[in-house]
């Protein structure tokens, strides 16, 4: 285990924390860096799934940097942006993410999401209705190239006379290829209804790469249908006394099949029963990273999204049923580990966030002669190994710094460390930390080898530095 991780372990209040099973439970004094090794730990000693809400997007970036250098399969689950006007065309990109992220939370067994509060604010398919169409194949089974195409085609799949790229799928003879994502796609051969052979296929070269067993295709996004498009269309008619002209005209194009940009429209007709991310993660050790902001963000989304329905309703618009799903959330009712800087009188960790650079290398020789001469047991993580060469140098040619030892690693796994001692390993962390209970110093390359930009400004038409 990464030695950062262990020295955490040995503190007091990770010990009570660990043992304790009531909920909603608040630990307070983590900052920066030390949220994310409390969460990593946590997952390591439980050997449960993640969920991680924090308050905005940026700093969910700075959790996952943090949560990455830690652990393994650390991923982003974002927000879903609803179309307002019909010819808004939400990025495939975005969906394509959210779908892999939920097909990880349905099969994997270690793993952990980081999302927004807004994401999890937003009403989604329920869980049962995305998956239960899945299909799997093997080599001993039987196969209908007619009912697998309308599986494909619920599932989001797109038939073309080549695969081509992600969402394509095409039948040629006894042969059915389906893409899995960009860049690589399954290949089903078959001998009447029997499966004769599972490969993986290159999609940019159309070549076969390997033998498989066994196949599962899932969706490829979330927008999956749970009933028939005459059976949606009638919802409408049925929900809706006042059946405009607009309305009319939509509930046309999705009994033809041209249905994916009126799903934020109507989404209570096309999704009956609903989740949100919490649903699919309901097994999920969840953590609330800050949650006084949280809160605010909660009352701040609430509030723009009343702003934005008033305005759409101001301009005599559709109001889309997507937008007035927004959840509200009390997290002191859930079971929930809140994670918070503030300082409380119990469950108190003793961090403080350090910068030992601050631009001047007369700032690291104070910081580190001053930790080494108080005991302190000292981590810097260098990033590369190129980085850590220079720091190393830069460390042993500091005057007057008497060190007992110093030592390059590769990581910080299986690794003692005595107090004094420095240990210079690769990895990066976004900010450097202290941990005052076991007098540990992890220090992060990214304050003294970023040095400040220089400042551009122009000057008749040409750039000048300063």
């Amino acid at each position: 285990m990464n030695y950062i991780l262990r020295d955490l372990s040995q503190t007091k209040t990770y010990q009570s924390f660990i043992k304790n099973d009531k909920y909603p439970i608040t630990l307070s004094g983590l900052v920066c860096v030390s949220k994310s090794a409390l969460i990593a730990l946590t997952q390591k000693e439980k050997s449960k799934k993640i969920l991680v809400i924090t308050y905005n997007e940026l700093q969910a970036q700075r959790l996952i940097k943090d949560l990455s250098y830690f652990c393994d399969n650390v991923v982003y689950f974002p927000k879903k942006e609803i179309s307002i006007y019909d010819y808004d065309v939400e990025s495939s990109d975005i969906l394509y993410k959210r779908m892999d992220i939920l097909n990880k939370i349905n099969t994997e067994k270690s793993l952990i999401v980081v999302t927004t509060i807004e994401a999890v604010m937003q009403k989604m398919i329920d869980k049962n209705s995305l998956f239960e169409n899945k299909i799997k194949v093997s080599n001993d089974s039987q196969i209908s190239f007619d009912e697998i195409k309308e599986k494909l085609i619920k599932l989001g799949y797109e038939r073309k006379p080549i695969v081509e790229g992600r969402q394509d799928f095409s039948i040629r003879g006894n042969i059915l290829d389906i893409a899995l994502d960009e860049q690589e796609g399954i290949r089903i051969e078959t001998w009447g209804d029997d499966v004769d052979s599972i490969r993986t296929f290159n999609i940019s070269s159309q070549r076969s790469t390997e033998m498989v067993k066994n196949v599962e295709i899932a969706p490829t996004k979330e927008n999956v249908l749970d009933d028939s498009f005459e059976n949606i269309a009638k919802k409408i008619e049925s929900n809706y006394t006042n059946l405009t002209k607009d309305i009319l005209s939509d509930v046309e194009e999705i009994r033809q099949g041209n249905y994916e940009n009126k799903i934020d429209k109507y989404f209570n007709e096309f999704y009956i029963s609903q989740n949100n991310i919490l649903d699919y993660c309901n097994d999920f050790n969840v953590f609330i990273d800050e949650p006084d902001k949280v809160s605010q963000r909660i009352d701040s989304i609430k509030e723009d999204n009343k702003n934005l329905i008033a305005d759409i309703t101001e301009r005599e618009r559709f109001v889309p049923e997507a937008l007035e799903n927004i959840l509200d959330f009390e997290f002191d009712k859930k079971d929930v580990i809140n994670l918070k800087e503030a300082d409380e009188k119990q469950n108190h960790f003793d961090f403080r966030e350090v910068n030992l650079f601050k631009g001047d290398i007369k700032n690291l020789e104070i910081g580190l002669k001053d930790a080494i001469k108080s005991n302190k047991k000292i981590v810097i993580l260098a990033g590369s190994k190129e980085n850590r060469n220079k720091i190393t140098n830069i460390i042993k040619n500091i005057e007057d710094l008497k060190l007992t030892n110093i030592a390059e690693v590769d990581d910080l796994d299986n690794i003692l460390l005595k107090p004094g001692e420095i240990i210079l390993s690769t990895g990066a962390i976004s900010s450097g930390f202290e941990n005052r209970e076991t007098k540990m110093l992890v220090v992060s390359s990214d304050e003294f080898l970023n040095v400040q930009k220089k400042r551009i400004k122009r000057t008749n038409d040409k750039f000048t530095t300063r």
